[in-house]
């Protein structure tokens, strides 16, 4: 498929031919819950906000009547279905005007995991089991359609193998059950030479076709598998990472001792960054290859800009390469997209934190800076409220906690300090 082909995916086609699935029982399905990661300026949203999923059917929408009501100009009255599958959860786009996305793909109906990012618009939220282990057990959850054709294929084969290895044994058992028919049949049709022998060679050909279908299709799915496990298990690291930072303030944050998380962080990291060169178009890969890059980051430049400006530079020029290697074609990678605009900012940052160290609070007695000085940092400032604008109430307000407080630290002190002094000096 090319990157200009519309990728919406289906996920639920091959259990309900592309229609809403059917209501089904609570029995065997883990509670679950939708946690706010992203309100997008809803009204009657906060993040973390918890909305228990505790029925069959739960809509989503603008609509009173929906089971979560959501204050947004820009859901539907009714955008998004929440259902009882067989034996897990799914998810269907109820004809919205602005689309649902799982984990970052569009999708018309999907199942649900574990730690699956739902949006609604630009309204994020996070599917939370309370017994993933229990539904992991349980639920056999169907392919994605982007998958669905090679999978098919290698099952196809090998179930095709054993309808024909049925079909073998089947004339096999005939034949001993009548034999002169079977006499008379090939003595029209097949040289002598050749009685006998017909059957067992045939029976030899369907094992062999089973084995190697079946291999070759433990071998695909296998892969897949690993890739995805490798996926799922950093998302769980990254939100325990961000847990231990949470309602931290700067002074905490700086104080503590983040080596724990940075060795988890970097461990997963090189795991990642190893099975992106199998699966270098793989955007859920990437995108949690970048946030993970930028978790590392943020605890180590949080301490590095208080007493080390140049070692912080280095660390974000460092940054910046390893997102540079992203080069892919990944449309619907997000989180490297935000990443790459978090690094810039990063940058700024460290410009202005030199800035005012070097020449502090305006006041009367202080020696000015050159205009020179003053006038490299126009740009910067602007560039530095456009990011902040982006950053600010998104999603990486909450995944990448301690950066979004040291660029609120910058814009409240040093871009100030900066501002002060080009408003004293006109420039």
């Amino acid at each position: 498929m090319s990157d200009t082909e519309d990728k919406t995916i289906v996920a639920l086609e091959t259990l309900t031919e592309g229609k809403p699935a059917a209501k089904a029982s609570l029995a065997g399905l883990s509670p679950a819950h939708l946690v706010c990661i992203d309100t997008s300026n809803a009204e009657n949203l906060t993040i973390g906000q918890k909305f228990p999923i505790a029925a069959a059917e739960v809509f989503l929408g603008r609509d009173s009547t929906c089971t979560i009501p959501i204050t947004a100009k820009k859901l539907s009255r009714r955008h998004a279905r929440i259902f009882a599958g067989a034996g897990t959860w799914g998810i269907e786009d109820l004809d919205s005007t602005n689309g649902v996305y799982v984990n970052d793909a569009k999708i018309t109906s999907a199942w649900l995991k574990h730690h699956d990012e739902i949006r609604l618009g630009s309204i994020r939220f996070r599917f939370e089991l309370e017994r993933p282990a229990f539904a992991e057990r349980s639920v056999a959850v169907a392919p994605a359609a982007e998958d669905t054709g090679e999978h098919t294929i290698a099952a196809g084969s090998f179930l095709g193998g054993q309808a024909m290895l049925a079909a073998v044994q089947a004339a096999e058992t005939d034949q001993k059950r009548n034999p002169e028919a079977d006499s008379r049949r090939t003595r029209t049709t097949v040289p002598q030479a050749a009685k006998g022998r017909g059957s067992p060679l045939v029976y030899f050909l369907m094992v062999v076709l089973v084995a190697a279908a079946g291999i070759g299709a433990v071998v695909y799915y296998g892969g897949g598998s690993d890739v995805d496990r490798l996926i799922e298990q950093s998302e769980r690291i990254a939100e325990r990472v961000v847990q231990h930072s949470h309602d931290q303030n700067l002074v905490q944050i700086r104080s503590a001792d983040h080596a724990q998380d940075i060795a988890a962080l970097e461990k997963q990291i090189t795991q990642l960054a190893a099975a992106r060169t199998t699966a270098p178009d793989n955007e859920a890969l990437a995108n949690i290859y970048a946030q993970l890059l930028f978790l590392r980051f943020e605890r180590q430049y949080v301490k590095l800009l208080e007493n080390d400006l140049v070692a912080a530079e280095k660390l974000t020029e460092v940054l910046a390469e390893n997102i540079g290697t992203l080069t892919t074609p990944l449309p619907k990678a997000d989180r490297v997209t935000t990443v790459r605009e978090l690094t810039k900012l990063a940058a700024i940052i460290v410009r202005f934190r030199r800035f005012a160290q070097t020449y502090k609070t305006q006041t009367a007695n202080a020696p000015p800076p050159p205009p020179q000085a003053l006038a490299e940092l126009v740009e910067p400032k602007n560039a530095f409220n456009h990011l902040m604008s982006r950053v600010a109430g998104s999603a990486s307000a909450v995944r990448f906690a301690i950066f979004s407080l040291v660029a609120k630290e910058t814009g409240e002190r040093d871009v100030a300090i900066y501002t002060e002094w080009a408003d004293h000096l006109s420039v």
